[in-house]
């Protein structure tokens, strides 16, 4: 069983270990603490002697101490300390608390994400929503004829972007979707602003 959770631990490592690399690259920085805290958990599920470890090290630099102070006060006799041993179920409680970090992190993180996917979304149905009211309505073409005009070079810029971002929606890449809402939002800003331009409108006539 203590092999299990070891297994599971260093897993938990490793995929923390390079969900926190991903997180850095993209500067994400609520998925950098979450991901902090599942290879923590891992670690502390990798290794459950860890508070053996730390007790071991506090001995040697005693020992280091009493060394120290027998070599300036040669008379004093000083016994080494004698540590209990750890109880048998400290190990296994630093094991549920790694899994239940484990699993809080891996539910924060999923909740993260459908919180970012419900935003993009969000943003993605407002530029389709402005693009509708105006292809909707006479007046507003009238009023900026470029932006219904394919062969301008904004709005065409638009038009892809618009495409490119319905097919990530439908895609299974967060991050694709991502810049492709990104890219569709400054798109529509560049092709609105040039068909409010009365210059670009009089290119037209």
């Amino acid at each position: 069983m203590q092999q299990l959770i070891q297994g599971v631990g260093v897993l938990a490592v490793a995929a923390g270990m390079y969900d926190l690399l991903l997180a850095v690259l993209r500067r994400d920085r609520a998925m950098c603490w979450t991901r902090l805290l599942l290879t923590a958990g891992g670690a502390a599920l990798a290794c459950p002697g860890i508070p053996g470890l730390l007790a071991d090290a506090a001995d040697a630099a005693t020992a280091a101490v009493l060394d120290a102070l027998s070599s300036v006060y040669p008379d004093a006799h000083t016994a080494p300390p004698q540590r209990q041993p750890a109880p048998q179920g400290l190990g296994w409680a630093a094991a549920l608390l790694a899994g239940c970090a484990f699993v809080a992190c891996t539910v924060t993180g999923a909740r993260a994400r459908r919180r970012q996917r419900r935003r993009l979304e969000a943003e993605h149905d407002r530029v389709r929503e402005e693009y509708g009211r105006f292809a909707s309505d006479p007046l507003a073409v009238l009023d900026r004829p470029a932006l219904a005009d394919v062969a301008d070079p904004l709005t065409a810029a638009f038009l892809r972007a618009m495409a490119a971002a319905a097919d990530a929606r439908h895609a299974r890449d967060p991050h694709a979707y991502r810049r492709a809402v990104t890219a569709l939002e400054s798109a529509w800003r560049a092709a609105d602003r040039n068909a409010a331009d009365p210059a670009g409108s009089r290119r037209l006539r």
